[in-house]
C-alpha cells in the first residue's frame, strides 16, 4: 500500500488517513459497501467510472489529490444518495482510500 501512495507524497499522509479514520468503525471495506448497499455489479461500475472520472477530477484540480478526493466524494456521493439515503460521507471517503490502493482512482499506477 505505502508504494501506491507514493505518487501522491505531499497528500500521502491524508489520503492515507482517509482510511485508517473509518477502519475501527467499518472493520472491512466490504462492511462499508454493504453499510450502502453496495453489491458486486455496483461496485465494478463505480470502480470504471471512477477510473475515468478520478483522472479527470484531478486534473481540474490542478494535481491537488486532497481536493480531486474530495471532489470524487462529492460526486459518488451525489450519485448513489438517492437510492441509499442512509448513505455516510465517511463510509465514501473510506471506499474510495480503499479504491486508491486499487489504483481506480486518479489512477494511481501501481
Amino acid at each position: 500500500q505505502e508504494a501506491k501512495f507514493a505518487r501522491f507524497v505531499e497528500h500521502a499522509a491524508w489520503l492515507k488517513m482517509q482510511y485508517q479514520a473509518n477502519l475501527d468503525c467499518f472493520g472491512t471495506v466490504e462492511a462499508a459497501k454493504r453499510a450502502v448497499g453496495l453489491d458486486a455489479v455496483r461496485v465494478s461500475r463505480i470502480q470504471g467510472w471512477l477510473k475515468v472520472h478520478s483522472s479527470t477530477a484531478l486534473t481540474d484540480e490542478g494535481g491537488d489529490a486532497r481536493r480531486a478526493f474530495d471532489l470524487l466524494t462529492r460526486q459518488v456521493y451525489a450519485l448513489i444518495r438517492d437510492h441509499y439515503p442512509e448513505t455516510e460521507e465517511m463510509v465514501i471517503r473510506y471506499f474510495l482510500a480503499e479504491q486508491l490502493t486499487r489504483c481506480n482512482v486518479f489512477p494511481n499506477p501501481c
